[in-house]
């Protein structure tokens, strides 16, 4: 037999994890109280974000469109765009050009094995989609992915894509914030337009912004100035 001989300091310290420890294993923490219930109306469950967190909405949006009726993405990119790859997830996914018709048979493949929600659901999902044409950081042509992305499977007539604002990469506001085109600062942009009133869950018509053209035309012209946010996705 093995005698450890431990300073004095390290034999205190353990007896006296063991006086600590040995009364909550003898009386263990009760249950958690139930999470009480919440007046939610399942038909009108929408999700949105903005960078990262539109990336987010989506794939909650595909993955669960039997529950989600409507999906809000300021400066995001289709469903499963990195496909596990970190290198595509901060190139491709934020300054390429995503192949929206290659993650549509992959978002296909996995309802079919039952990774995912069928993607019938989505023909009657409310998408709407915003990406300024000032936003260095999710550009343009990743916001059109997901647009091509969605009408492979939705119906026009539930589709938004509005590209005609100055923006920057920001939360865009109605009257709040920054100058539109500023790059940098709190990234809450005042560009007169309300899109957290637009994505807010007033119902499902009503917050994807429906009865509006279902794309607006963009500006040629992009302002100069990029405004880079580590991490963003």
């Amino acid at each position: 037999m093995i005698t450890l001989d431990l300073p004095r300091c390290v034999r205190r310290a353990a007896l006296s994890l063991v006086a600590t420890v040995l009364p909550l294993l003898a009386h263990p923490a009760p249950p958690s109280a139930a999470l009480p219930g919440y007046n939610v109306d399942p038909s009108q469950i929408t999700v949105s974000g903005i960078s990262s967190g539109a990336y987010m909405a989506v794939q909650i949006a595909v993955a669960h469109s039997a529950t989600v009726k409507g999906v809000g993405a300021i400066a995001g990119g289709p469903y499963a765009c990195a496909q596990g790859s970190a290198t595509t997830a901060t190139r491709t996914c934020m300054v390429g050009k995503p192949d929206a018709k290659a993650l549509a048979e992959a978002a296909k493949k996995a309802a079919a094995a039952g990774q995912i929600d069928p993607l019938a659901h989505l023909a009657t999902q409310k998408a709407w989609l915003f990406n300024g044409f000032n936003d260095g950081v999710v550009k343009r042509p990743v916001s059109d992915a997901l647009f091509d992305f969605y009408k492979s499977f939705d119906s026009e007539d539930n589709l938004f894509y509005k590209t005609n604002l100055q923006a920057a990469h920001s939360q865009v506001t109605l009257a709040y914030g920054q100058a539109c085109s500023q790059n940098g600062g709190d990234v809450i942009n005042d560009c007169g337009y309300d899109a957290a009133g637009l994505l807010s869950a007033k119902g499902a018509n009503q917050a994807m912004g429906l009865g509006t053209p279902l794309v607006e035309a963009t500006l040629n012209q992009a302002r100069p100035g990029y405004f880079v946010i580590g991490s963003c996705q």
